[in-house]
């Protein structure tokens, strides 16, 4: 007997009012309608994808490995805006100018030649126009695409 009230004032403790109101919403929404539940399974399946997540290293690989894959990566850096708008502007004069130049260059060179930031940074170089001139002038032709 004694075991049991020590069970059931364990139990007590662990209930709480917010357990109780839970448990009360729950059955009025399912008694409603409202909520499903759907049924537990009840036998474990094995794929070969739950499979190849319990198949792991031994160990992981240790600093050093990783420190020594990460220096025989190349370390390349993008390229800045001012550089990207220079080397587009090279590209588009030598091939105004007739000089052959790589087509995938020239297509590259093209496409960001129509971007925002090229576009933008254009207007800002251009003089800044007088009385009578448009406020903002079209690009000169050998910018445009």
């Amino acid at each position: 007997m004694a075991d049991q009230r020590a069970e059931l004032r364990a139990r007590q403790r662990q209930y709480t009012l917010d357990d109780a109101v839970q448990a009360l919403l729950r059955r009025d929404a399912e008694s409603a309608g409202k909520l499903v539940t759907l049924p537990v399974a009840t036998t474990s399946h094995a794929t070969t994808m739950t499979d190849s997540v319990a198949e792991r290293p031994a160990e992981a690989p240790s600093a050093v490995a990783l420190s020594a894959v990460e220096t025989l990566k190349p370390r390349t850096r993008a390229p800045e805006p001012g550089e990207r708008i220079a080397s587009t502007d090279a590209v588009l004069a030598d091939h105004a100018a007739g000089r052959p130049v790589d087509p995938d260059e020239l297509r590259a060179a093209r496409l960001f030649a129509q971007s925002p930031e090229y576009r933008a940074d254009k207007m800002l170089r251009l003089p800044i126009p007088s009385r009578g001139q448009p406020a903002v002038p079209s690009l000169p032709k050998e910018y445009r695409a």
